[in-house]
């Protein structure tokens, strides 16, 4: 039988033990605690070339955003070119401690190619940062099928339908180029059908997207991971078994008159994507499920932005459709 005297002093030293793993912990959020640059952007073959450029606020300090502004030199590079680029400030983002910087629409990235984007800040205590990515190959469905479709009209509102969608598809890769055809970022999306009742007019298709929710997998689980950031959400080839498809079940509240002689499709984006832009906002949903009071701390591993934090990814898109049958 343990003595008062042992007893108390294994206490001790178990408390000290968790004291100091609760210094470990500590000591790790904040041992980067400089104020960097946060750089976002996303280079894709057909659209216009633009960074988006902020800061972090360091935990401990009372300092605010940056004031980033046109004294802020953002240049895009690449191997295969001697030129380098240098991108225009255009505005502030919807938040007014982002700044937005735009190439001449005229450029197009090259898939296949590296780019390298670096930003020279006019402050002496806050460094330059760069990322360097690839641009991927487009991608490619091999089918998109749709299984079952279903709506069931909202009590409350008319003209409110929970709409729910089991579509199977697959995505071709490169048998040459495996790991360039290897994450994507699949977004479902429908547009809005306008109805005017009162006539005879046709129904027309809108401008505006749904974008939809809830998603759970049939088959190919394994290689799909919902985001919480950005809609849609990821694959990982490598994690699907032989000959096996995804699977894909999901909804979304639409207001929408629904009759037997529309013509409704369910769109689909599809992005070929790097590691870095899997892993990190694979990451940044973890971080947001798990509450995390700053995602970009926690993520700041996942970032390709040498010196600072963010992400700068190459990406390829492709629109395709399939019917929604009533």
């Amino acid at each position: 039988m343990l003595r008062p005297k042992k007893i108390l002093f294994l206490i001790t030293v178990l408390c000290c033990l968790c004291t100091l793993g609760c210094r470990d912990d500590a000591s790790y959020l904040i041992e980067n605690n400089s104020q960097k640059l946060l750089v976002m952007s996303e280079l894709i073959p057909g659209e216009q070339v633009t960074v988006e450029v902020s800061s972090t606020i360091p935990l401990l300090n009372n300092y605010g955003y940056l004031e980033i502004d046109d004294n802020t030199v953002v240049n895009l590079s690449s191997p295969s070119n001697e030129n380098v680029y240098t991108l225009n400030y255009e505005r502030r983002g919807e938040m007014d401690h982002i700044a937005v910087f735009t190439l001449d629409p005229s450029f197009d990235v090259v898939p296949g190619e590296y780019y390298t984007v670096s930003v020279s800040p006019p402050f002496e205590d806050v460094n330059g940062v760069e990322a360097i990515t690839k641009i991927p190959p487009a991608p490619k469905f091999e089918f998109i099928e749709m299984v079952n479709f279903d709506g069931v009209k909202n009590p409350n509102n008319p003209k409110s339908r929970l709409y729910t969608y089991d579509v199977q598809l697959g995505v071709e890769r490169d048998p040459e180029d495996l790991e360039s055809t290897r994450f994507y970022h699949i977004i479902p999306m429908r547009r809005e059908v306008e109805i005017d009742q009162g006539s005879n007019v046709l129904p027309f298709y809108t401008n505006i997207f749904y974008h939809h929710e809830n998603y759970y997998f049939t088959s190919g689980a394994k290689a799909c991971f919902p985001l919480k950031d950005l809609y849609g959400f990821l694959v990982d080839m490598e994690d699907l078994d032989q000959d096996e498809i995804i699977q894909a079940t999901f909804t979304s509240l639409e207001e929408l008159e629904v009759n037997n002689y529309e013509h409704k499709y369910l769109h689909f984006l599809i992005y070929s994507v790097t590691e870095e832009y899997y892993a990190y906002h694979k990451a940044v949903t973890n971080a947001i499920s798990a509450n995390s009071f700053n995602a970009e701390e926690v993520v700041l591993d996942r970032s390709n932005v040498r010196n600072g934090r963010g992400l700068v990814s190459g990406m390829n898109v492709r629109l395709d459709s399939t019917r929604v049958k009533n």
